[in-house]
């Protein structure tokens, strides 16, 4: 056995082979740690803006239904419109869309649909396109 004392002189420590290997590996390491949390905080980021989407539907769809409750007659179809700054408070660019369809004219004059078919869709854009998120239910005559 060789005592530390004894050793030569090109056997104690590390060879730049050695060396710029250990850099290499941790330098591919590093590069794949940072981007897979760049990916994660790009798919939190979308997931954040799905997320406020659906917040914007689901607050628009509960005002029309308060509107259809009052005036059922007064639910009607609205092209492309901003979402107010009350409803989008993130100020994500919303724009919304509602669609609506008559459904069985009841039996009574003036014979005036019984059932409408609602559609909200609402829309925005970003790095990837046009967005959007639908809800759809069935209001009924009161």
């Amino acid at each position: 056995m060789i005592s530390p004392m004894h050793r030569r002189i090109g056997e104690n420590g590390m060879t730049l082979a050695e060396i710029l290997l250990a850099i290499a590996l941790t330098t591919v390491s590093v590069l794949a740690i940072l981007g897979l949390m760049s990916y994660s905080l790009g798919a939190g980021k979308k997931t954040s803006v799905h997320t406020q989407a659906a917040s914007v539907a689901s607050t628009l769809m509960s005002d029309l239904q308060v509107v259809a409750s009052q005036s059922f007659d007064s639910v009607n179809e609205q092209p492309s419109t901003p979402v107010p700054p009350e409803i989008d408070m993130a100020g994500g660019g919303f724009t919304y869309r509602i669609a609506v369809t008559d459904l069985e004219p009841s039996a009574t004059p003036p014979f005036a649909p019984a059932l409408k078919d609602v559609f909200l869709t609402v829309n925005w854009k970003d790095n990837q396109g046009e967005q959007r998120f639908e809800l759809q239910t069935r209001f009924a005559r009161e």
